[in-house]
């Protein structure tokens, strides 16, 4: 997926940034899950997911999925 693309999609979920260049960097740059300790990839289990509140559409962090969906 191209970055234009990637950021065109955050939009669209609600995530709100003042300057998403530098979250695509911190996305690109990501290689562990801060929660779970294993190695981020691209896709399956282990797929980065850019974490954002839902209320606020403020990111938090990069989380592998089953994370990011299992994140109070």
């Amino acid at each position: 997926v191209m970055k234009r693309q990637r950021i065109a999609k955050w939009k669209k979920r609600g995530v709100i940034s003042d300057d998403y260049e530098a979250l695509h960097t911190i996305w690109e740059n990501a290689t562990q899950c801060p929660m779970c300790k294993c190695k981020l990839t691209n896709d399956g289990n282990t797929r980065k997911c850019l974490d954002h509140c839902h209320e606020t559409g403020e990111f938090r962090e990069i989380l592998c999925s089953p994370c990011n969906l299992n994140r109070d």
